[in-house]
Parts: C-alpha cells; sequence; structure tokens
C-alpha cells in the first residue's frame, strides 16, 4: 500500500481574486537564491514506500480549480522538477521516488483569476518535506554474556547497537524465545539506540534461548538481528561456557581477544565449529542431515522477516554441505534484498558453476545485473534461462523490462504478450503483464524499471 502525504492546500479567494494557498504552509518565506535548504527533523515526514500520494484540497467558495502543477526537489530546493502524473486523481497527484532520500513538494492552484503561486525558484521552501525510507535499520546484538553469579542471580547481560538515517527516539526492543516456543516474548521495549541491559533469564527457562533486537525507524520499517547464543542446562547452568562476541549475519562468531572474562556462551555456529573433527567426519549422511536441518531452520526465519538469522543458518548450512544449492541460492537473495549485490552475485555464480541450468539463480542474477543497469548482460542470462525453458511466463515479464530498459520498446511489449499468453493460472504475472502493456502502449515510449522477481 502506498504511503499517503495528507497536505491540506487550504485555498481562498483574497480582494484580488487570485486563488492564494493559506494554512501551515512556508511559502511566505523568501528564496535563499541558489542556497540549499537542510530541513529540520520535526519539518519531515517520512514514508516507507517509494510512491508518495500528494494531496490537497480548497476551500468552499474558492472557485472551481482549473489545473495543478506539482514540483519537487530531491537535492534541498536548489532544483525543482515537475511532477506529471498521468494517472492523476482529483485532489492528488502521485510521485514515484527513484530513490530513498528527502524531497521536497510545492503545490501551485490555479483557476480563472491566475496561480496561487510563481513556479519554484532555486531556494524557494517547499510546502513540505518528506523522507522516503525503504531501508529497515541495521540492527546488531553486540554481546549476550551470563553474570559470573549467574547460577545465584540468572542475570544475563545484553549489548546491542542500532544504526539509521532516520531512527525513532527510542527505537529497540529487545525479545527472547526458546526452541519449544518457537515464539518471542517481550524483554524490554524503548531502549536507546545502543545499549545495554541486565535482564533476569525465568526460573523456568532452560535449552537455547535466542535473543531478538529489533529497531523501528520514523518510517515504520524494523530491522532485526536474532543470536542462538544462550543455552542452558535442566538444571539452569550455562551449558559449554567460552568467550565470544556475537555480531550480526555479516560476521558471526567473532572471538573475543586473549584475557577477555569467561562466562559467555558459544553462538550455535560456534558449537558446530568445535565439534571434534572425528565426529563430524563419522557419517557423509549426517552432515546432509545437519546441513538440511540449517537450512530448513534459515528459511523458517526468512519467512518472518529475520533476515540476518536466516543468513546465519544458510551459512552453517552449506558449512556442512558446500553443495546445497537452495541454501546458496536463498542466501543469494537476502544478500541482494540487504543491499549487498556483489556478495549476492558472488554466490549465484557459484551456484551457477555447479549448476549452470539452475534457472533460479539464473533469475535472481538476471535481477542483479539490472540493478546495476547492466541491462545486456541481464538479457543475455534471460537468453540462457528461456533456452532451458521457454514456457516461464515469469522470465519473459522479465526480459521485457531489460528489453524496454534498453530502449526497445516494441521487443518489450512482444516480451509481455508472450508472458501475458504463457501465465496461464499465474494471475500475478498476468496482472503486471497486462500493466505493463497499458502503460506503455504502441504509440508512447517510456522508460520502466525491472521490477523484483
Amino acid at each position: 500500500m502506498s504511503q499517503r502525504l495528507f497536505r491540506r492546500a487550504a485555498c481562498s479567494l483574497a480582494a484580488s481574486g487570485m486563488l492564494f494557498l493559506a494554512g501551515d504552509t512556508s511559502i511566505a518565506a523568501p528564496p535563499q537564491q541558489n542556497r540549499r535548504i537542510e530541513p529540520q527533523e520535526s519539518q519531515i515526514h517520512h514514508v516507507r514506500s517509494p510512491r508518495v500520494i500528494v494531496r490537497f484540497e480548497t476551500n468552499p467558495g474558492a472557485g472551481p480549480v482549473i489545473d495543478v502543477e506539482t514540483w519537487q526537489t530531491s537535492d534541498g530546493a536548489e532544483s525543482w522538477a515537475r511532477i506529471t502524473d498521468d494517472n492523476r486523481q482529483p485532489g492528488r497527484v502521485g510521485f514515484d521516488a527513484p530513490r530513498d532520500g528527502v524531497y521536497g513538494f510545492f503545490v501551485i492552484l490555479k483557476n480563472a483569476f491566475g496561480s496561487s503561486e510563481p513556479r519554484p525558484l532555486s531556494g524557494t521552501p517547499p510546502h513540505q518535506w518528506v523522507r522516503v525510507d525503504t531501508a529497515a535499520p541495521l540492527v546488531q546484538v553486540l554481546a549476550v554474556r551470563p553474570d559470573r553469579n549467574f547460577r545465584e542471580n540468572r542475570e544475563v547481560v545484553i549489548r546491542w547497537r542500532a544504526e539509521d538515517v532516520a531512527l525513532s527516539a527510542r527505537p529497540v526492543a529487545l525479545h527472547y524465545r526458546t526452541v519449544q516456543s518457537r515464539s518471542f516474548r517481550m524483554i524490554a521495549e524503548h531502549r536507546p539506540a545502543e545499549g545495554t541491559l541486565r535482564w533476569t533469564v525465568p526460573s523456568s527457562l532452560t535449552g537455547v534461548i535466542s535473543i531478538k533486537a529489533s529497531a523501528t525507524d520514523r518510517a515504520g520499517n524494523i530491522g532485526r538481528n536474532v543470536v542462538d547464543s544462550l543455552r542452558l542446562g535442566s538444571s539452569g547452568d550455562v551449558i559449554e561456557p567460552g568467550s565470544t562476541l556475537i555480531d550480526d549475519a555479516r560476521a558471526p562468531g567473532r572471538t573475543m581477544p586473549p584475557g577477555q572474562p569467561v562466562g559467555t556462551v558459544p553462538s550455535l555456529d560456534q558449537a558446530f565449529r568445535m565439534d571434534p573433527p572425528a565426529a563430524r567426519a563419522t557419517s557423509a549422511y549426517a552432515d546432509r542431515s545437519k546441513s538440511r536441518e540449517r537450512y530448513d531452520l534459515g528459511t523458517w526465519h526468512r519467512l518472518r522477516g529475520e533476515y540476518s538469522e536466516a543468513m546465519a543458518r544458510y551459512r552453517e548450512a552449506l558449512e556442512s554441505d558446500p553443495n546445497l544449492i537452495s541454501a546458496r541460492n536463498d542466501l543469494a537473495g537476502l544478500l541482494f534484498l540487504t543491499g549487498r549485490q556483489a556478495a549476492a552475485e558472488r554466490e549465484l555464480r557459484n551456484v551457477l558453476s555447479r549448476d549452470p541450468r539452475h534457472v533460479p539463480s539464473l533469475k535472481s542474477l538476471a535481477l542483479v545485473q539490472a540493478s546495476k543497469r547492466e541491462y545486456r548482460q541481464a538479457r543475455d542470462t534471460l537468453s540462457r534461462l528461456l533456452d532451458i525453458d521457454s514456457l516461464d511466463a515469469a522470465a519473459w515479464l522479465y526480459l521485457g523490462d531489460v528489453t524496454l530498459l534498453r530502449g526497445d520498446r516494441a521487443s518489450a511489449r512482444q516480451h509481455w504478450m508472450k508472458a501475458r499468453d504463457l501465465a496461464g493460472s499465474q494471475a500475478e504475472v498476468t496482472e503486471r503483464a497486462n500493466k505493463r502493456l497499458t502503460i506503455y502502449p504502441n504509440d508512447r515510449l517510456a522508460i520502466g524499471r525491472m521490477s523484483e522477481p
């Protein structure tokens, strides 16, 4: 669902008969010619979708509005561009932000007497600032360390850090989960972006205890990091004490320097690496079973949006079985979703070196290439895929997108029609193909953006 920006461009008739904007806008402020405006955080409205709807309404008696101009700036009002929205509806104009960032919007209403305002110049303050923020905060559980007197007080020290361009005032919440419950329960909420908490572990908890830190930014995006770092025996003792610092999935299992106090416990991936070599070599079947178990657990986390935890589990699965293509493909997908294109491409090429006909990896590689504006390479990858399976409707859809991005509208339409004809019961592919064919008819040249598979 797109985020809606409710902008009351309240209008009335002045003595001169000209329309003017009234209300809480800043149009009365003079332009600061050729100067960048840095809005205060309190002036910015935050949305988590690139689709922004600018809405306006007029006061009764203002007379009919015969035209509306909506302008946007993405460089602090140094320059302005007019928004065109072919699907504009009365009282609203849509804008698709090409990237995350702070945008300013300026609305000009026109009636029979003239315009409410002249067009904005460099330095003209906008009526409304909006930050488009589609990225979740980066969250790290830095340490989970049982107290030296854990048997007596059952206290654990949890340390965390969250980073984002626009975090809420106290954005972090902490939860725990056991293997038996499979659902998270609250430890604390409304914590600062970086901090430490002493948590008293309930006496009924045993086994592996997962700790989750989540952070919410001002747009409502939620970042999460889950670590399996606390293991308690049935008697309440900490199992396998060691000294480890738990980092996020990009640096799992980093060992603390020598001389650090003993009392922390290893994460599960460290525990696997601590197995004696003989135990790991007893059976190839055991390793395959372990890798499948880790992969299934990673998928469980992925479906719940716990991407850091899912990537850690996929890496564990690959440690046991480097040939588990499904784990490597899904790891690549999560790397791409979290903005690590180069790492995603490396994993996908690893898959394709083992199985050149792996269709999901070919499809994902084409998406990565398109996101890097490597449209010719993306086209070649999709052509390889269609040589393997010429009935893949989604592949034809994406090939049409890439072809359009390369400037060939006619061929793009042919590919979309092919996708529509092959989609059959795939209602989503049919709908997306028809939408493209409507947006880009034969008599119109427009450049779109490749969608994600």
